[in-house]
């Protein structure tokens, strides 16, 4: 059952009854002024994006979930590994650096797609046409890749709150 709003005029009423009231029982009535927030600018740039520019497109980049971030830093030590093994590739069987090589593209493609994931386009044009356009990661190469990748370094990231010791998760 919906309740009716109270008139203001009735709601000044009840005030003035409620500070006599309080008047003789002897207690004071105490305006509350509101404090100040702190770090409010720190709390609004939680919510705002980044811009990211790849290849002369502008992308937003909300904050990433926080799975996707350790994702990210997991393909990056794939990638380590990778260089580190092509570094001492004289040792190295043919079979053995085709395996490099595919651990190489694999994370390379897991990033790609990671990065598309996390990206909104800034125009109109992209907006409207972001279902059907390639990932404009696919065909990056290493050096672009590097770049997107520190760029995500630097991103904020979001993740689940636990609530009294429990995770709660949207079902």
């Amino acid at each position: 059952m919906p309740v009716a709003p109270i008139p203001q005029d009735r709601l000044a009423v009840l005030q003035r009854e409620l500070d006599a009231m309080a008047a003789a029982q002897g207690v004071r009535s105490v305006k509350r002024t509101p404090t100040p927030i702190k770090n409010g600018d720190m709390a609004r740039s939680l919510s705002m994006s980044t811009r990211l520019y790849f290849r002369g497109r502008p992308f937003d980049v909300p904050a990433v979930p926080w799975a996707d971030g350790v994702r990210i830093l997991e393909r990056q030590y794939d990638l380590a590994m990778c260089g580190q093994a092509m570094e001492g590739a004289d040792g190295l069987s043919d079979d053995q650096m085709r395996e490099v090589l595919e651990r190489m593209l694999a994370a390379y493609q897991e990033l790609a797609a990671i990065f598309h994931r996390n990206v909104r386009p800034v125009t109109r044009r992209d907006r409207w046409l972001w279902r059907w356009l390639s990932n404009p990661f696919w065909n990056a190469t290493p050096q672009e890749m590097g770049e997107v990748l520190d760029f995500f370094f630097e991103c904020l990231t979001k993740s689940g709150v636990a609530v009294g010791g429990l995770v709660r998760h949207k079902r």
